[in-house]
């Protein structure tokens, strides 16, 4: 984990919080941050991102 926040220019504790969520973050430059996730684990972003179908009332 510490790698991946050194390579995303974050804090380990946001790194691990991220992968802790059930959500996507909204920071600001997420779509850059995935790429180059993707680019240091050679993946596509479907390959991290999990969907889940919505929930019925």
């Amino acid at each position: 984990m510490t790698q991946l926040a050194i390579h995303l220019g974050r804090s380990r504790t946001t790194v691990s919080n991220w992968a802790n969520s059930d959500e996507i973050p909204s920071a600001r430059g997420f779509n850059e941050m995935l790429d180059k996730i993707c680019e240091i684990l050679k993946c596509t972003p479907a390959d991290l991102i999990e969907s889940s179908p919505d929930k019925k009332d």
